[in-house]
């Protein structure tokens, strides 16, 4: 019976290897378990989506077949409308709590020498408030941005993630954002 024990412990460690080197690698391109966002690369099943996102303006915000490195096929584009522009998505994260250290982080781009955007975290009862913490991008490269923050959520708060283009009243302004990541750093 010892025997069958220990023989039985082997064949489940061999085959809980086996099956370990048979998954796939998980790359940029894919959630990785500790991303709160759902759909950071705007595509699902290489199908393009904004599910999980809510966009002001849906006019502004579209899905373009070209995507940061690493980032599958496909990427959000949002155009700025005015001053202060609609062209913003966000995406409610539930179950922060008060004192929850988070990083954001995400590539972003310029389309055409005046665009770019910028992500950011938002707390508090509605979305009509300051944008505290936040980076820029508005190089025509792929620019990695990422920053932590540590969160104060009062009892009645939400906390969303902001994705937008800049503020326009005359030039166009385009960006482009892939890869956006939001994890729980205090855990």
């Amino acid at each position: 019976m010892k025997v069958s024990i220990i023989r039985n412990f082997f064949m489940l460690l061999l085959l809980s290897l086996l099956v370990g080197c048979n998954k796939k690698p998980t790359g940029p391109s894919q959630k990785s378990d500790g991303n709160l966002l759902p759909n950071g690369s705007f595509e699902l099943k290489g199908e393009p989506t904004l599910e999980g996102w809510q966009a002001a303006d849906t006019n502004l915000a579209s899905l373009a077949e070209d995507a940061a490195p690493g980032g599958g096929r496909w990427s959000l584009k949002l155009e700025a409308d005015w001053a202060p522009t609609s062209g913003f998505i966000t995406a409610l994260v539930p179950e922060i709590h008060d004192g929850d250290v988070l990083r954001l982080s995400a590539f972003v781009r310029s389309v055409g020498d005046d665009g770019g955007g910028f992500i950011a975290l938002l707390v508090g009862s509605s979305l009509n408030r300051p944008v505290s913490k936040h980076k820029v991008a508005s190089s025509i490269e792929w620019t990695f941005l990422s920053f932590e923050d540590t969160l104060i959520v009062g009892e009645s708060d939400s906390v969303w993630v902001l994705l937008s283009s800049f503020h326009t009243e005359i030039v166009p302004r385009i960006g482009q954002f892939d890869l956006v990541s939001l994890e729980k750093i205090n855990e």
